[in-house]
This record gives structure tokens, sequence and C-alpha cells, in this order.
């Protein structure tokens, strides 16, 4: 067993230099560490939306310069076919395990026998919709006489075309035809 001296526990520190003639003082600066690791977490960041097929701004910063609305708008194409992809495998995912769960059901005897009667349905039409956008063309729309009134209401209130025509206002509903859907 070695035993500690005095020598190995206190070490002599100079003010005009140590061992090495390095001055004992050095400039501590947070902030050149600090963005050279953001430039580099940036950069990994980066590499990872351009390899799996998505835009610059997802996961790194958006940086639009002087970019054009339109310009932005076409440049979230790679996003959205991204996205596209995801919920076309999310479709298949849950198809899967519904006809798994019809296949235990089956065997089991938990329900009536059964070949695939069943039906799964999907809308994934608002995700990346303007809401704006969408309300303003259903309105001009109904200017020109293509859509009809409950097809606001549908929209504003998410309902069935039956319970929309029931709803409209007494103003609307006493319309012409064109302007009301009746």
């Amino acid at each position: 067993m070695s035993r500690l001296s005095i020598e190995t526990i206190y070490k002599l520190f100079r003010a005009g230099g140590g061992i090495d003639q390095k001055s004992f003082w050095e400039v501590f600066s947070p902030e050149i560490r600090q963005t050279s690791y953001f430039e580099g977490v940036d950069y990994y960041l980066g590499l990872i939306e351009k390899s799996i097929g998505l835009n610059r701004g997802i996961l790194t910063d958006l940086i639009t310069g002087n970019a054009t609305a339109t310009e932005v708008k076409y440049g979230k194409f790679d996003t959205e076919a991204f996205a596209d992809r995801v919920h076309k495998n999310i479709e298949t995912a849950f198809k899967q395990l519904v006809y798994a769960f019809n296949v235990f059901a089956n065997a089991f005897n938990l329900a009536p026998s059964s070949a695939v009667d069943y039906d799964i349905n999907f809308d994934w039409s608002n995700w990346s919709e303007d809401s704006t956008e969408r309300w303003n063309q259903l309105v001009q729309g109904q200017s020109a006489g293509a859509v009809n009134g409950y097809e606001l209401r549908q929209y504003i209130f998410d309902e069935d075309k039956d319970t929309a025509v029931q709803n409209m206002p007494e103003q609307i509903a006493n319309t012409p035809p064109l302007l009301s859907g009746e």
C-alpha cells in the first residue's frame, strides 16, 4: 500500500504560471461552447430531416429568409409526403389489428362467426388543411351555387347532412333552394 504524502495532496500554484508555463488564469467563455454545441445539434437534426424526407424546419429552426408565401407553401411538400406515408402505415397497422381481433373473436366464439364483414374508415383530410382557406372556398362555392347552405353548417359543426338540414337557421331555411340546399 502506498502512503499519501503531502506532495501528492497539495500542489503549488503560481500566479505567474504553472509547471507548463501556461497562465494560471484562463478565460472561461460558455458562449463559445454553447454556440458550437447547438450548431452541432442543428446539423445532426438537419441530417435526420434530410434522411427521412422532411422539410427543413420540422426538427431544426425554420429559416425562411425572403421566401414568399407560395415558396413556403410548396416547401412543405416533403413533409406532407412523409405524413402521407405515416398515415398509410397507421392505416395498415389498424386494419391488421382489427383483422387479428376478428380472428380471435371467431376462434373463441366471442362474437358471431363472420368472414370479413367490417369496414374501417380513416379521414386524414383535416390534418394539414387551412380552415380559413377552406371556409372561404365554401363561401365562394355557395355564392357560385356549387355549395349548399347545409354544407357550410356541416363544415362548421361537423354534422351529417340530415342534422345540418334540420338545424338550419330559419332565415336560411326559407331562402331559395340554390342557397339553402333544399
